[in-house]
């Protein structure tokens, strides 16, 4: 049996934890004949929630639903030969996403066959910052010490990073700031 083939990308190999991406997915009757009967699904994906789904193209159905598509799939309305339907897909990454990849596979089935097609991207999370005085309180006139921590949790290290702390009103440096940093 020849299948409809499928494809699916968001034209991204990174992520970052929190933002939002498009994934395409085009199901394209390469059969030969008419196709009736198929099947699309997009199951859900850990740290993936899917925001919007709309279709365009031969096939599509009249109101595609992300439940149907995360579920029991979608009918498709009969396709002929060199006919496609495109699914585009938002969706957003959580922003508790640990560093690692998210790999989301799409499928379409016809006549007990399956076909399918996947897309993986890299997730990084955005650098943590955390900041303390020592001691934490003083009268006025008096010294502290301002530690900032950055914490990568990234699989990769972090270049080209910048970092910019605006102090509170009245607060200024007592002389040449004491810069030490460990990594």
């Amino acid at each position: 049996i020849v299948l409809p083939d499928i494809t699916k990308t968001d034209n991204k190999s990174i992520i970052i934890a929190g933002d939002s991406t498009t994934y395409y997915v085009t199901v394209s009757n390469t059969t030969g004949a008419t196709v009736r009967g198929a099947i699309f699904k997009d199951p859900a994906v850990s740290d993936l929630s899917v925001t919007s789904l709309s279709c365009s193209g031969a096939g599509c159905p009249t109101s595609p639903s992300i439940g149907a598509m995360q579920g029991g799939g979608i009918l498709l309305e009969d396709m002929a030969p060199g006919e496609r339907a495109t699914f585009t897909i938002e969706a957003t990454v959580s922003a508790e996403a640990t560093a690692g990849t998210i790999t989301n596979t799409a499928s379409v089935s016809f006549r007990g066959e399956t076909n399918e097609a996947s897309d993986t991207n890299d997730v990084t999370t955005k650098l943590s910052s955390r900041k303390a005085f020592t001691p934490a309180s003083i009268n006025a006139n008096e010294t502290s010490v301002l530690s900032v921590t950055l914490t990568n949790n990234n699989l990769n290290a972090a270049t080209n990073v910048e970092f910019t702390d605006n102090y509170p009103a009245d607060l200024v440096n007592t002389g040449t700031p004491n810069l030490s940093n460990t990594c």
